[in-house]
């Protein structure tokens, strides 16, 4: 179990955008059933992919929130003082990335790659995770029949301008019959985590230097 936590953990890739394109500002809204070949990135308001929808490349955005609507399928997702929502069925084929926001899925929500956040919340519902969710600051809620494949890791290391927050308290619930195939994993001595099993909710690897509490 484990590895570096926030290894390649970069935000939008300044100058480095895989297709290309520049930036928007404002709101951007896909309609559904739309397939899009690029990246969509924006300031200052929120992006919005209706049902049914397929974006081969990345969604960013920086003061705005990210809705993924059922069915839709994106590659990758970043955001900076956002929320991310992702509709039922959804497919996140890549990674997904969050400064300063709350992650929420909604039933069958697939993600293929990591999940990376600093400062928010995690609230999955029967849904997928395949690789590691890795926090700096997070709590975590999984619910239904949810699966994370790799592990949860709890970093300490401080990211570009961020500054470290002394005696963090975190929880991650682990609840029905939702299941961590790997580790949790604790790095960070300012951290005190609480893990918390509820109904068939169960880790199958270890738990490092978290308590854990049995309902």
């Amino acid at each position: 179990c484990g590895s570096d936590f926030f290894e390649n953990f970069d935000f939008f890739h300044e100058g480095k955008s895989h297709k290309g394109q520049g930036k928007f500002f404002g709101p951007i809204t896909v309609e559904d059933g739309k397939t899009i070949h690029d990246d969509i990135n924006t300031l200052n308001g929120n992006i919005v992919i209706g049902s049914n929808c397929k974006i081969t490349g990345k969604c960013s955005t920086v003061n705005g929130n990210i809705e993924i609507g059922t069915n839709s399928k994106v590659e990758e997702l970043d955001t900076v003082n956002g929320n991310i929502a992702l509709g039922e069925q959804s497919v996140i084929s890549e990674d997904i990335h969050s400064i300063n926001g709350s992650l929420k899925t909604a039933k069958g929500a697939e993600i293929k790659g990591d999940v990376r956040v600093i400062n928010g919340v995690i609230r999955l519902v029967d849904s997928t995770v395949k690789e590691d969710i890795r926090i700096y600051s997070a709590d975590i809620s999984l619910t239904g029949s949810s699966m994370i494949k790799g592990d949860i890791l709890v970093t300490g290391h401080a990211v570009f301008f961020l500054h470290r927050h002394h005696n963090r308290k975190l929880t991650i619930e682990i609840k029905d019959n939702s299941v961590v195939k790997g580790c949790i994993i604790v790095k960070d001595h300012h951290a005190e985590v609480k893990v918390i099993l509820s109904g068939n909710g169960k880790v199958e690897g270890e738990i490092i230097d978290a308590e854990v509490i049995r309902h």
